[in-house]
């Protein structure tokens, strides 16, 4: 009587179901675990940037520093800033602030720039992104999203070109970017509004506008 054995390619394809398997498995750990990872390390980043704001003066006035008392200090400051800020008292001490800065030649357009950034970003205003564009580069059909910020003239030889300059914001810290400068006709106008593009910057593209569609002029 013979004993029969398992052929090999069953034993090949349990191996390869079971690589299968452990693979599916390996990977449904690796989705879980890095969005916790990566929030885990952006809020631990996020906490030793607040925390050390204030770490210098805290260990100057007390002597000893506590981790997360630089945390605690830099949270109730920006509250109380906006407290301050919010009332009428407050809003009179910084127009008063706003003027004296003005008439600082040099410091004035640091500041001036600085609050039109803000301003920028926060939606206040909208006298710094004039446009939404689409920027081709480095290659064809490779495009950065930017917003003008103003135009110009460049004057040349053969008669003068219509220019803009264009600001990209780097992700996810928006607020830094690069600043080109090109020829008007080289980049294409978008037909959405300023906060519809910062919100597909920022949230790196996962909360965009269901189409880009481009201004006709």
């Amino acid at each position: 009587m013979r004993t029969k054995f398992p052929s090999n390619s069953k034993k090949v394809s349990k191996r390869r179901s079971l690589y299968k398997s452990l693979r599916r498995i390996f990977m449904a750990g690796i989705l879980v675990l890095i969005p916790v990872i990566m929030t885990f390390i952006a809020v631990k980043w996020l906490f030793v940037l607040v925390d050390g704001i204030l770490k210098p003066y805290i260990e100057l006035l007390f002597g000893i520093y506590i981790p997360g008392l630089g945390f605690i200090a830099t949270v109730l400051l920006i509250f109380l800033s906006g407290l301050f800020a919010t009332s009428y008292g407050g809003k009179r001490l910084i127009n008063l602030g706003d003027q004296f800065l003005e008439h600082l030649p040099f410091i004035r357009r640091i500041y001036d720039a600085s609050k039109d950034i803000v301003n920028a970003f926060t939606f206040t205003e909208a006298k710094v992104f004039k446009e939404v564009v689409l920027l081709e580069m480095p290659r064809k059909d490779l495009f950065f999203i930017g917003f003008v910020t103003s135009e110009l003239i460049r004057k040349n030889v053969e008669g003068q070109d219509e220019m803009v300059t264009v600001f990209v914001p780097s992700v996810p810290m928006f607020t830094t970017g690069f600043l080109f400068v090109t020829r008007k006709d080289s980049v294409r106008f978008l037909d959405i509004s300023i906060e519809e593009a910062l919100e597909l910057i920022v949230s790196g593209g996962m909360v965009s506008p269901e189409t880009l569609p481009i201004k006709t002029v």
